[in-house]
């Protein structure tokens, strides 16, 4: 059973600012303990950056087990001239934190293995998401899409310790997509994407000609995070005028149950 979103005041436990972006370690222990691969937490948005509300993260680790430190790391682009969503949060400050959001990860078993593609903020989810997969004995890929140079777009959001089945590549062209992602699909059992909405979707048509389950998460913009003001609807193949919502229904859905046609390539009903 899901339990309830928590409200939980995280205490900065480490900042650290990255050419490109910026991240921080939160001790949450109620929120960490909670948190399952593919759910996420909200933040108050920062000021002036339009009407009251909350940012989304899907945390890029979780540490577990930690007592009062078990913490979240999350990741943000550097500002430059947009409103900074960590400000001048340092080590001892509190950040207002809800969470778990969203449903956790609940794939289906496969013999074969599961190749996990994120792309770039996507690289959060990706990266927990294969490790909660091997954590449970399943064969596991995982592909993460950056900006070029690689080496200071990709340090954010690794962990530490490297890890030998993880790739980084630099995100290519939009034209050289479709064959990336086919070599991608190629040695898939199953299929598991946190990308743009237009990178998704064709992963998904790459997924469909050789018929290999497509899993999804939608990357919506998202004001609430708890389903009330419907800013995160998903177009899905019901027949008719249906929806889903991403952040209580989602953020995983499988390819085959959206309606694609019907989303514009920001991800938002056409």
């Amino acid at each position: 059973m899901t339990r309830k979103p928590v409200r939980e005041d995280g205490t900065v436990l480490l900042r650290t600012d990255y050419p490109h972006h910026t991240a921080i370690e939160v001790a949450a222990p109620r929120i960490s303990e909670q948190l399952g691969a593919g759910q996420f937490v909200s933040v108050p948005a920062p000021p002036g950056s339009g009407p009251p509300g909350r940012w989304m993260f899907s945390p890029a680790a979780v540490q577990r087990d930690a007592g009062n430190v078990s913490s979240l790391r999350l990741v943000a682009r550097a500002a430059n001239r947009r409103p900074d969503v960590f400000g001048d949060l340092r080590p001892g400050d509190l950040l207002p934190l809800i969470g778990p959001l969203g449903l956790p990860l609940n794939l289906p078993s496969t013999d074969g293995t599961t190749v996990v593609v994120g792309v770039d903020h996507g690289a959060a989810t990706a990266g927990v998401i294969a490790r909660a997969l091997r954590a449970a004995g399943r064969s596991c890929l995982v592909h993460v899409f950056v900006a070029a140079p690689v080496d200071e777009h990709a340090a954010p959001w690794l962990d530490p310790n490297p890890d030998a089945d993880l790739q980084v590549e630099a995100t290519p062209q939009p034209h050289r997509w479709p064959g990336r992602l086919a070599q991608l699909v190629a040695p898939a059992a199953q299929f598991v994407i946190a990308a743009p909405t237009s990178v998704s979707r064709t992963a998904f048509e790459a997924c469909r000609r050789r018929g290999t389950p497509c899993w999804v998460l939608m990357e919506p913009f998202m004001a609430c995070g708890i389903g009330l003001c419907l800013t995160c609807a998903v177009p899905v193949a019901r027949g008719g005028d249906s929806y889903a919502r991403a952040c209580t229904d989602g953020p995983l859905f499988s390819g085959d149950t959206i309606a694609w046609q019907q989303l514009t390539p920001a991800g938002r009903p056409a």
